[in-house]
């Protein structure tokens, strides 16, 4: 494939970028690092300790996001940290606030509040390094936007609890290829309050006949299930799991002198089980390819960059093309049993150009359904003409944003989804998961030394924008 000179500048251009996204990766900036934080919910942050601790442990809706109508139900668990029983009449603060961006700065969101609402008294006894939980209720009002949760016990200080917002009610259809995505990381009962019906997916390949295979079955098992219940469909990236490696770790660069750098780490596995990832493919494809499952694609790891990759990915051009085509004929043999599952390069256009095409030749263009991109901007690969003209069962090549955090405070969102479709991508991003909800993991403590998992999330500002670019633009096709 010729690449103009215009073109090719704006390869170059991207391609610098991308190589500065670790350094990127660093400015993110999402929960208490965000502007304003601490002024805005009047909590102090850093301190080496504090008197006691307070965590979501369970939420109604479960993911945070309110449809109009809804009024949520928080459960919080509080654990003393101090020798001596804490006991106070406190209360749960509750406002109304939101984000916006500053000139310059795609990472730093501003938080401002918009108003204070009025908070929850709540009677607080807690024995000495003990812990109680809490059920709130509170009734917001049916402004759509974000509203935070403050717990203030008095002299013990204040500490935040949570956030959620309201946003319109999703009604999400099962579609084959949506066009609005985000990562996995933020959850699939937030993606569903969102209404937002793609993701992006690590799947981790262990070799079949490794103990930890049927473990890794397992969980990516209930991961696509709970996907597919959802109607959120998968584009799952193959990267490394647990393979066997020379003296048990990662292959780091050399020194001049042998000796091995503390540097970024090849983990692909060795040619010779280049037959069985490919066999592993089908197996994922067979099992959870649409439209059995939400798998829609697949691609091949995220920015295997040449020499050294913050993703694991250490080898060569020549390497990633015997993947990559024990990868394709793993789908092809897959789609035999009738399962519609795309290819999509490698994770970035500057990745699959550099891996795919680098030799002014279309031989892996049969193995190219997909080309996902990061931050292109208006710069994205859409108008190739080899790539429109095709000549596949599965028509053109299309274009898909699986990362491009740019538009990461509420003022942006609408915005910069708007400019992508504009831009002809088949499915925007847009902005980092970080910036629409945080994970909280912990385990209660239960009688006789039991304890309890519990996964919740907090929805930020920007999760009510996402719900409203969804509701006003949603599927429908860019006309002009």
């Amino acid at each position: 494939m010729r690449i103009s000179s215009s073109l090719s500048k704006a390869l170059l251009a991207g391609t610098l970028l991308l190589a500065l996204l670790p350094a990127l990766r660093a400015q993110m900036k999402s929960g208490e690092t965000m502007k304003n934080y601490a002024e805005v919910f009047g909590v102090k942050l850093l301190q080496p300790s504090y008197p006691y601790d307070i965590s979501l442990i369970a939420s109604d809706p479960p993911g945070n996001v309110l449809a109009p109508g809804q009024q949520p139900t928080f459960s919080f668990l509080i654990r003393n940290n101090q020798s001596q029983p804490l006991e106070v009449d406190g209360k749960i603060d509750v406002m109304a606030y939101g984000t916006r961006g500053i000139p310059g700065n795609i990472w730093l969101p501003e938080i401002f509040k918009m108003e204070d609402l009025p908070p929850i008294p709540i009677t607080v006894k807690v024995p000495a390094k003990g812990t109680q939980t809490v059920k709130v209720k509170p009734q917001l009002p049916e402004k759509l936007g974000a509203y935070a949760l403050i717990a203030d016990f008095g002299a013990a200080g204040r500490r935040f609890a949570t956030t959620c917002v309201r946003t319109f009610a999703p009604s999400p259809e099962k579609i084959q290829y949506p066009k609005l995505s985000l990562d996995d990381s933020v959850g699939v009962e937030v993606l569903k309050g969102l209404g937002v019906q793609a993701i992006r997916m690590q799947c981790s390949y262990v070799p079949t006949g490794d103990p930890r295979h049927s473990k890794e079955m397992k969980r990516l098992t209930e991961e696509l299930k709970a996907c597919e219940e959802n109607h959120i469909t998968v584009l799952l990236m193959f990267m490394s799991g647990p393979t066997d490696q020379p003296l048990g770790r990662g292959r780091p660069h050399l020194s001049d002198d042998g000796i091995m750098l503390s540097t970024k780490e090849d983990l692909v596995w060795p040619p010779q089980q280049d037959k069985d990832f490919q066999k592993f493919v089908t197996q994922v494809c067979e099992t959870f390819g649409w439209p059995k499952g939400p798998v829609t694609a697949v691609s091949l790891w995220n920015e295997p960059w040449e020499g050294m990759s913050i993703s694991g990915w250490g080898s060569d051009l020549p390497r990633f093309r015997e993947i990559y085509t024990a990868m394709a004929q793993g789908v092809e043999a897959a789609r035999k049993t009738g399962v519609e599952v795309l290819l999509g390069g490698a994770d970035s256009s500057s990745n699959t150009l550099d891996k795919l095409f680098p030799d002014g030749k279309d031989t892996f263009l049969k193995w190219l359904d997909v080309c996902t991109i990061h931050y292109q901007g208006m710069s994205a690969p859409v108008l190739y003409r080899n790539w429109l003209n095709r000549d596949s069962p599965n028509g053109r090549v299309k274009i898909w944003d699986t990362e491009s955090w740019v538009a990461n405070t509420d003022d942006r969102v609408a915005a910069v989804i708007a400019a992508n479709r504009a831009a002809g991508y088949d499915r925007a991003m847009g902005v980092y998961s970080g910036n629409i909800s945080t994970r909280n993991h912990g385990r209660i403590p239960g009688p006789n030394g039991t304890a309890k998992d519990f996964t919740t999330y907090d929805a930020w500002s920007t999760a009510a924008a996402v719900g409203a670019a969804q509701h006003f633009i949603g599927e429908r096709p860019f006309r002009e």
